[in-house]
């Protein structure tokens, strides 16, 4: 798997570090700096969800302004930009407009993103403990509402894309952990039929397909995140598995097996 922004080890801890999923944040030296007020996180957000991207002046002053600028609007936006390069923001002026180009590894959103792809490469790979965890890392970077803090409609589609990213994440982790249980049901019911351990085909105590059962109740708080459609095909996922787990004979030792036809 690819080495990127999950690895700590990739990191260069004395670069600023920014964050956007939950309230705005940037870390230097791991300690949080005081952003300033509203207007001058706005321009730092609106900056770092294009990052790498030429904002222009005019866009900026917009978003941050909404349909009421003042006279001085520009003026104000080059005080903001100015303030930002002091706490260390490397904030670059353009003929039009400004651009931030942090490192991927920096910023909070790109970490989700490679994140994602890592896990469903995992999971594609079969490796689902592998995608189980670069997901529940994922979902770890949440803090709180993405850009809380925020005026909501400075960005509000990007506010919007975000919050489908994490139930994405919430979504392919569900579908992780399913395909490890079924990987750890299909090892206990081989590691049954060697060793000539019962199964009555009930979902007895003890039994693999109890443990998924206790698996899907042990999950099924976690469904008020998902929207209706997730929550039918995880609850489909999960009554499949256990069917076919209560289904699988494993026999008595000393017994014959019955006759397939």
């Amino acid at each position: 798997m690819t080495r990127g922004a999950s690895d700590p080890l990739q990191r260069d801890f004395s670069a600023p570090e920014y964050r956007l999923l939950g309230p705005i944040e940037v870390l230097l030296d791991g300690s949080p700096v005081r952003l300033g007020g509203a207007k001058q996180r706005a321009v730092l957000a609106l900056l770092l969800l294009d990052a790498g991207r030429v904002v222009p002046a005019d866009r900026l002053v917009d978003g941050v302004w909404l349909d009421d600028p003042p006279r001085t609007a520009r003026a104000v936006l080059q005080v903001y930009v100015s303030e930002l390069r002091k706490l260390g923001i490397p904030i670059e002026a353009r003929a039009n407009g400004y651009v931030l180009d942090p490192a991927r590894e920096s910023l909070d959103v790109h970490e989700l993103e490679l994140l994602l792809a890592e896990g469903e490469e995992a999971r594609r790979a079969g490796r689902p403990p592998d995608a189980v965890a670069r997901l529940r890392h994922a979902e770890s970077l949440w803090r709180g509402p993405a850009l809380a803090g925020l005026d909501p409609r400075v960005a509000a589609a990007e506010a919007a894309r975000l919050e489908e990213l994490r139930l994405l994440a919430v979504e392919r982790r569900l579908d992780a952990e399913l395909a490890r249980a079924d990987q750890a049901l299909d090892a206990a019911l081989a590691a049954a039929e060697r060793a000539g351990v019962a199964a009555s085909g009930e979902v007895l105590e003890g039994s693999p397909a109890r443990r998924l059962v206790e698996f899907a109740e042990m999950r099924a708080a976690r469904l008020v995140v998902l929207g209706p459609r997730r929550r039918w095909r995880f609850r489909r996922s999960v009554s499949r598995g256990v069917v076919r787990a209560a289904d699988r004979p494993v026999m008595l030792a000393g017994t014959t097996a019955p006759a397939t036809t």
